[in-house]
């Protein structure tokens, strides 16, 4: 506790001297010690960074994950994707993931080469990388038809750029959210449509509903 107090006070101090790098570094070393009073079952504290990765994965509260982000540095978007994958698509933690996109800041987004309609998906969701490299991951994992469930629901429940929820469908072969997604997407059936011959990265897809061969996969 006293160690807690003395950070606080020297961020007190940074702060009216103007030293805000300082000033909040204290306070992020503060609020891990105040984490780790109410964490008894893992050392938080005195950590490597790869030791501060591992951790920062394991916790299911997002709040505390960001503690730990905060105190080694380690707030950055590349951070957070192992953390994220492993909460949200592994552990079916889709709190994790609304946590996530409310408090961290969102990746500078590119264009995709099936966005036909000329914009850039970030228009619609700033964190459409988040979705693709999420998308990414999934395609890596020896496990991923344990995953199919909880990817739905992202693309579903979690998605709002309604032309990267429907391109991921298609190019997953997810007809029936793909289909609903046309029905009920004012403008898709132009720009994408049924007719859309292409993947994510360019690649050929198979016609819509059609057995999707290997190679019309997104290779990452």
């Amino acid at each position: 506790l006293q160690a807690m107090q003395w950070f606080l006070d020297a961020a007190d101090s940074f702060q009216k001297d103007k030293s805000f790098n300082m000033g909040t570094h204290c306070i992020a070393q503060a609020s891990l010690i105040a984490l780790q009073l109410k964490v008894t079952d893992t050392r938080i504290i005195n950590l490597t960074p790869p030791e501060a990765r591992v951790i920062m994965a394991q916790r299911g509260s997002f709040k505390d994950a960001l503690i730990i982000a905060n105190a080694f540095g380690l707030n950055r978007y590349e951070e957070w994707m192992a953390p994220v994958y492993q909460q949200v698509m592994m552990n079916g933690n889709l709190t994790y993931m609304d946590e996530f996109m409310q408090l961290v800041p969102p990746p500078i987004n590119v264009t995709t080469p099936n966005n036909n309609s000329g914009s850039n998906y970030s228009n619609a969701h700033p964190f459409a990388t988040l979705f693709l490299d999420i998308l990414k991951r999934y395609k890596q994992d020896p496990n991923k038809q344990a995953r199919t469930s909880t990817l739905k629901k992202i693309i579903t429940q979690h998605l709002k750029d309604k032309f990267l929820a429907y391109d991921i469908a298609r190019e997953m072969h997810f007809d029936d959210i793909a289909k609903d997604l046309v029905l009920n997407t004012p403008g898709l059936d132009y720009f994408r449509g049924f007719n859309s011959t292409e993947s994510l990265m360019g690649t050929p897809l198979p016609p819509f509903g059609g057995i999707a061969s290997p190679s019309s996969l997104v290779n990452f």
